[in-house]
């Protein structure tokens, strides 16, 4: 990948922390996510001080949103590419959601997506904006009722301000259970099982191979992805 200015959210941990660590040598990045405290902890474990710069940030908040971009523009003149790795999950029957729970889902997931673009827009020319979804959007399952909803609708939102954005790059990945601490708040009775996940330093692997245009490792690392997870059901080692 050549040298870009990104902007990653959700870098606190899960995905977005393992794309900061592998994306923080050849490029300008800004962290966002609400804990401040790890991410100047990342800052100061990657050595550097010019090319990160961390900003405080609750995604499903505009204001915030609008500060992050701004914060960026300032600092590094532009932004290249964005990773959308920020979300969240209430995981339960759609009869026992709270009203603040299916809001709070669909502010962080889909009202995230469109403050996002919407600040990109007033500085962005051209934008490369990648948007991690999820398996649910493209097949509803049970439990997750509001999450389905809201990464679909924030999938379609973003292939249709294509039509009128046209500098602007859509990618839209669609994990399946990785093994990140999302989903650690659900109650007991609706955690997901540990097995059947894939590591997300894999998966991240094959999004910045996606990204860079080769073909070769993408469709490497996305068979790796699934043989690992077919591996783990026939209780195959695959490493």
């Amino acid at each position: 990948m050549q040298t870009k200015t990104i902007i990653i959210t959700g870098a606190s941990s899960g995905l977005g922390q393992v794309l900061a660590y592998k994306l923080a040598q050849d490029n300008n990045l800004i962290l966002a996510a609400r804990n401040q405290e790890i991410l100047e902890k990342m800052k100061k474990d990657l050595n550097s001080h010019d090319n990160i710069l961390v900003v405080k940030t609750d995604i499903a908040q505009n204001k915030d949103v609008a500060n992050l971009i701004k914060q960026s523009v300032a600092r590094f003149k532009k932004v290249d590419l964005v990773f959308h790795c920020a979300g969240i999950n209430h995981k339960k029957p759609f009869y026992e959601l709270k009203e603040s729970e299916w809001r709070e889902i669909f502010a962080t997931n889909t009202n995230s997506v469109f403050y996002l673009t919407q600040n990109l827009h007033k500085y962005c020319k051209k934008l490369e904006f990648v948007y991690v979804s999820s398996i649910s959007a493209q097949i509803p399952t049970k439990l997750y009722s509001a999450y389905s909803a809201a990464k679909i609708a924030s999938d379609n939102y973003l292939k249709a301000i294509n039509k009128e954005w046209k500098a602007l790059k859509i990618t839209i990945f669609h994990p399946y259970r990785l093994k990140t601490n999302f989903g650690s708040h659900y109650e007991e009775k609706y955690k997901s099982p540990s097995k059947h996940k894939v590591d997300p330093d894999l998966y991240a692997e094959m999004m910045i191979a996606k990204i860079d245009g080769d073909r070769f490792k993408t469709l490497f690392y996305t068979l790796k992805t699934w043989l690992v997870r077919f591996g783990q059901i026939a209780g195959v080692k695959t490493n």
